[in-house]
């Protein structure tokens, strides 16, 4: 009957367990430090994230592998778990003159760019976010004498996050 079409049928919610596309056992073999990755579309920014806890410096002059290299690696601050449980996480890398690293972030001063790339996702190993870019602000920049580069850090929160220049 036409009563019995309109009724709704109670929806069944079904958990499906979260499963990763970066495979981290392989990344694990490489460098246990290696907890995350990032990916902004429309840019170079396609990187592991290390962690060390407590430790912001290792990751500034070591690569993803472990390997000493004046570019670093993107690294989460040490003072948040390497599961990124925290409300706030703090990515760091460097701008690197060649375009790698977190060299597009300076891109986001253009307001035409940072609304065509407002997408951040982070992957962790039990999780993944995807996050909207809604500000930047321009901070101090860091110059290593031996580098020819700065800092840029990221500041994400659930579902928006902030680019320091």
């Amino acid at each position: 009957s036409d009563n019995e079409s309109k009724v709704k049928k109670p929806v069944r919610e079904e958990t499906v367990p979260y499963t990763s596309p970066i495979d981290f056992e392989a990344l694990k073999s490489i460098n246990p430090d290696i907890v995350g990755w990032i990916q902004i579309p429309g840019t170079v920014i396609d990187y592991p994230v290390c962690w060390r806890a407590n430790d912001n410096e290792y990751y500034m002059k070591h690569s993803a592998e472990g390997e000493r290299r004046a570019f670093g690696a993107i690294m989460l601050d040490g003072a948040n778990s390497s599961a990124a449980e925290e409300h706030l996480v703090v990515l760091y890398g460097h701008h690197m003159r060649n375009g790698t690293m977190f060299k597009d972030i300076v891109r986001y001063t253009d307001a035409d760019f940072l609304n065509d790339h407002k997408s951040l996702s982070l992957f962790f190993r039990c999780f993944y976010t995807k996050n909207t870019i809604f500000h930047i602000f321009p901070s101090s920049m860091i110059f290593h004498t031996s580098l020819p580069t700065f800092s840029a850090r990221l500041t994400v929160s659930p579902k928006k996050c902030t680019v320091t220049l």
